[in-house]
């Protein structure tokens, strides 16, 4: 989501609840997933009255999200029976994680007693971002040093399991604790008691865990024998791991909200949502390609004269402008993915914009003899078969060009090509298609 839209839900939801308006706030916050809610809290300047209408279940996953600031804030306006009530939906780490802001007296007083401390895990986990490798690492790991044996290792998973069902994953390190490596079971298996762990080990892909999930799609992708990812911190000490069946649900979020937004659709969008709901998503974009329309009425006005002495080329106008629109969202279709899928890496961008150009000018060719020809046969107008020609050709270089150039040049300034392009694109391409067709026109026959 855009920062101007939780900005708008934020003011949104403050204003229901000083109306006290309770059941529509309750009905606003349903709507917003996990990631909103967070920045939704982090901005409202009435945060704990936001936090008080969620449930408990959805409080305590919030709340793993918020920074350590904004933790401290909320949980000083709840009560004792309220940090229950979230505790109770909490596992061990994030019971740490909640319990660790409150004060000794309020933590000796609440604290559970079958808490189990993993103060290390929580350091590390109250760093997580939204959207980070963090939010999707599992604590599933023990450590093999380098100059660790297999009878060791042997025995500490066998301690792990004593106390976890899970099977965890071996992470190998050197002494100073840095990743290095991985060691798979198979091979542990068949290895001879005092074999080094070192000999053992196989690469492994380490990632840092403030690290997008985008990013982390993106290596997996380049690496699909990997299984997993290692979250590492700064010193290149192990974290957690990131299992590849975890990114798959990342893939399909980021794939649906990029089919959204090049849509003009905000992912939270449902198609039973209310039509209320529905026109408050929808209506700031169709405004917003409203006013870029103008520019194209604009230009048209600027040859009246022209079109009221050849009214035919009322008929061709469109021709034009849409042959450039649909080439246009075609190089732009394949760009915005291959800039999300990491297939244009730095460097590249020329190299695509050049094809795409080259495209444009074959296809306009293409395209430009085929018009020409209906012109001329059908309204036995071979000068005006020309002149839709050239537009065409003209206005499908065009096309291609900046249907590679708005989203690369977009994604080099840190704006999402997937929500931005198709609006700039759109408006070039019909004002140059008009402008030119009507130009030429102009030109050669009057």
């Amino acid at each position: 989501m855009t920062k101007g839209y939780i900005r708008s839900k934020t003011q949104e939801v403050e204003a229901s609840i000083n109306q006290e308006k309770i059941e529509e706030v309750k009905t606003i916050l349903a709507m917003c997933d996990y990631h909103d809610l967070i920045k939704i809290l982090t901005i409202s300047r009435i945060r704990h009255h936001v936090f008080a209408l969620l449930e408990p279940e959805t409080q305590a996953k919030v709340f793993v999200g918020l920074s350590t600031r904004i933790r401290q804030l909320i949980t000083a306006q709840l009560s004792d029976s309220e940090i229950h009530a979230i505790l109770h939906f909490m596992d061990g780490i994030e019971q740490e994680l909640l319990l660790s802001v409150l004060s000794k007296e309020r933590r000796d007083a609440i604290e559970p007693p079958h808490i189990k401390s993993r103060q290390e895990d929580v350091t590390e986990l109250m760093q997580f971002f939204p959207d980070s490798a963090g939010e999707l690492i599992s604590f599933n790991f023990i450590i093999a040093r380098e100059d660790a044996v297999v009878a060791d290792i042997a025995a500490k998973v066998e301690r792990y399991l004593a106390e976890d069902d899970t099977v965890p994953v071996i992470i190998a390190t050197d002494n100073r604790g840095k990743v290095f490596g991985r060691v798979f079971f198979a091979h542990l298996i068949n290895a001879e008691k005092d074999q080094p762990i070192k000999e053992l080990s196989s690469p492994v892909l380490t990632v840092g865990h403030h690290v997008d999930q985008e990013v982390l799609v993106k290596l997996i992708r380049k690496s699909p024998k990997d299984d997993l990812i290692v979250a590492v911190d700064e010193d290149r000490q192990p974290i957690g791991v990131i299992h590849a069946q975890d990114l798959l649900a990342v893939i399909d979020q980021e794939t649906t909200e990029d089919i959204l937004s090049f849509a003009g659709v905000y992912e939270v969008e449902k198609p039973m949502d209310p039509i209320r709901v529905t026109v408050l998503h929808r209506y700031r974009w169709l405004i917003i390609n409203l006013v870029t329309s103008l520019f194209a009425v604009a230009v048209i006005s600027m040859f009246n004269s022209t079109i009221s002495k050849i009214v035919l080329l009322a008929a061709y106008m469109p021709i034009v402008a849409g042959m450039g629109g649909n080439a246009g969202t075609q190089t732009l279709a394949v760009v915005v993915r291959g800039l999300a899928l990491g297939e244009i890496e730095k460097g590249y961008g020329r190299r695509v914009v050049f094809k795409e150009l080259i495209v444009g000018v074959l296809n306009g060719l293409i395209s430009g003899a085929v018009v020409a020809v209906i012109a001329t046969v059908w309204h036995q107008a071979p000068i005006l078969g020309l002149v839709l020609a050239g537009s065409m050709i003209i206005n499908l270089i065009i096309a291609g060009f900046f249907g590679a150039v708005i989203p690369v040049t977009l994604q080099k300034l840190k704006i999402d090509p997937a929500v931005s392009s198709s609006v700039f694109l759109t408006t070039i391409t019909d004002v140059v298609g008009f402008f030119v067709f009507l130009g030429l026109a102009s030109l050669v026959m009057l």
